[in-house]
């Protein structure tokens, strides 16, 4: 998962800097509520095949939400990389449950690990937040 995280951060860092068509920093977006649908059905389709396969790893403890939280990272992190303002929320649900599956297996380094990313991930949403309002119009005047 790691070399996952390391190759999207790359490709983060390019399409946020340079593919833009006036090849200006991507702007802050969102999707309408029928994509995050559409991901939530996709993602629990995920999540199953992952838990199924699993099922034949035996050093996994908590398999379901292992799965899911996996999931949920993923997809998190692949609406980062396309600036999307939701992705922080994504991203700090994934965080809060590996602080709940890390608590549970008294893996407190990683469980304060999951709590600072939490943290960031919250700050990373308000930030954006204030970002995408500062440049998006006002429609309502």
């Amino acid at each position: 998962m790691q070399f996952f995280y390391i190759l999207i951060s790359i490709i983060g860092l390019y399409k946020w800097k340079f593919d833009s068509v006036e090849k200006k920093e991507l702007p802050i977006s969102t999707y309408p509520i029928r994509h995050h649908i559409f991901l939530f059905l996709l993602g629990s389709i995920a999540s199953y095949l992952l838990i199924a396969s699993s099922s034949y790893v035996p050093f996994i403890n908590l398999p379901v939400l292992d799965a899911i939280t996996t999931v949920i990272l993923v997809i998190g992190t692949l609406l980062l990389i396309q600036r999307k303002l939701y992705s922080w929320i994504y991203l700090v649900v994934g965080d809060l449950i590996y602080i709940y599956i890390y608590g549970t297996l008294e893996l407190w380094l990683l469980t304060a690990v999951m709590v600072l990313y939490s943290i960031l991930g919250t700050y990373g949403y308000v930030n954006w937040k204030k970002l995408f309002l500062q440049q998006t119009p006002d429609i309502s005047a």
